[in-house]
């Protein structure tokens, strides 16, 4: 009756994945941060998983700020 273009396990694991990122994003965003910027991070998350999940991973870490400690120059006496 209705032609799906992907297989039915195929988006079944999209939404399970999808659910799962949104689950551990509930319990590892607001770590160590900020409430406002956790409730950010976490909306762009539910909302948009597949977009929010790499940003957050690439500039939203807490681990980041640690890094960019040690490339900031010392001051000098």
């Amino acid at each position: 009756m209705f032609a799906l273009t992907l297989p039915a396990w195929l988006s079944i694991a999209f939404v399970v994945v999808e659910y799962a990122i949104k689950i551990v994003a509930i319990g590892v965003v607001p770590e160590n941060r900020r409430p406002s910027s956790s409730q950010a991070w976490l909306l762009l998350i539910l909302v948009l998983p597949v977009v929010g999940l790499p940003l957050f991973l690439l500039i939203g870490s807490p681990y980041v700020q640690g890094r960019r400690h040690g490339f900031r120059p010392r001051p000098t006496p």
